[in-house]
C-alpha cells in the first residue's frame, strides 16, 4: 500500500511538473495531474467543471494521456513490467 502512494505521488508531481514546464499554472497543472491520475471527475481552476482539456497545449496533451494511462491501468503493475527482476523470477 505504500509503495501505491508513493508511485502515485510521484508519478501526480512528474505529471504536474511536466505540464507546469510546458506553461501552465502551478494549480491547474496540479489539478489536472490528479484529476487524470485518479476517478474524481473535473479538475480545478481554468479546467474546472465547466471546462474541457481542449485549451492543453500540445505537449500537455500527451502529458494528460499518459496520466490517464497510468491512472486507470494500475501504475504499479505498469512500472513492474519494465523491471528485469520482474521477468528475471517469472521464467518468461
Amino acid at each position: 500500500m505504500l509503495a501505491f502512494f508513493f508511485i502515485y505521488m510521484a508519478l501526480s508531481t512528474l505529471w504536474a511538473g511536466a505540464m507546469m514546464f510546458d506553461g501552465l499554472a502551478f494549480m491547474d497543472a496540479l489539478g489536472v495531474a490528479f484529476s487524470t491520475m485518479s476517478y474524481d471527475g473535473p479538475a480545478f481552476g481554468a479546467f474546472g467543471a465547466t471546462c474541457t482539456y481542449a485549451a492543453l497545449p500540445d505537449f500537455s496533451k500527451v502529458i494528460v494521456c499518459l496520466s490517464m494511462l497510468f491512472g486507470r491501468l494500475e501504475s504499479v503493475t505498469l512500472l513492474s513490467i519494465f523491471i528485469p527482476s520482474f521477468w528475471k523470477k517469472s521464467g518468461w
